[in-house]
């Protein structure tokens, strides 16, 4: 479930859209923090705008699924390390553990469907991993998935040590928007990582910030009315 700090990024991830073409249709994650974060998007967006879920868009879950359920993240974090490590595309490391070859395969099934789509603007609501998996297969179209998951590892841990798993600057950053443009023939480019509209969450706390500690700005819908002096 979607925390206090999520519930506010998915409020700044709205605001942040309003700087881009509306959408024509809204795709999602059917994982319930994902769906979640897209209740602010959709409400802006209005009820006319189609969204519907996509089971291709899940997070990847490549860990023992009893790792998810009532565990930390430091619970999982030997068995993270151990699959990072062992660098195996084809490794299903537990029953209904997923392997990154899967994952990939997915992924581009995904890119392929929204390559033929009608829409010109499409917001799609999922998870890191997803993303960092589209990024990556966006610089190296043709690569094995045995290279894909070598380049995934060096773009999205900094290091890797025995009982340390640590993210780089190129982790994929919650409630980060990625604008991606996609040709007919799946051809993809990395438009730009947004990740300003992030920084009016610096300094508060979690637990206890609200709407009105972030500070959301007046769109051009909303023109700031005049106060006198200021």
């Amino acid at each position: 479930m979607v925390t206090r700090l999520g519930a506010l990024q998915a409020c700044l991830i709205r605001d942040a859209l309003k700087a881009f073409p509306p959408p024509e249709l809204v795709l999602m994650s059917p994982q319930p923090r994902a769906l979640q974060s897209t209740i602010p998007t959709l409400d802006s967006a209005g009820k006319e705008v189609p969204n519907k879920e996509d089971d291709r868009l899940g997070d990847f879950m490549y860990l023992d699924p009893v790792l998810y359920i009532q565990k930390t993240s430091k619970d999982r974090g030997p068995s993270k390390i151990a699959y990072w490590q062992a660098l195996d595309s084809d490794l299903s490391i537990a029953e209904g553990a997923e392997s990154f070859s899967h994952f990939i395969s997915r992924v581009k099934d995904f890119i392929s469907d929204i390559a033929q789509r009608p829409e010109e603007t499409i917001y799609v609501f999922t998870h890191g991993y997803f993303i960092k998996a589209v990024e990556i297969i966006a610089k190296k179209t043709d690569a094995s998935n045995q290279e894909l998951m070598r380049l995934f590892r060096e773009d999205e841990f900094e290091k890797i040590r025995e009982n340390e798993i640590v993210n780089s600057s190129k982790h994929i950053k919650n409630g980060e928007i990625v604008e991606i443009d996609v040709d007919s023939d799946g051809t993809m480019k990395i438009v730009k990582n947004h990740r300003d509209h992030l920084d009016r969450l610096k300094g508060l706390n979690p637990d206890t910030a609200t709407l009105k500690d972030i500070r959301l700005p007046r769109t051009p819908e909303q023109p700031r009315k005049s106060r006198g002096r200021e």
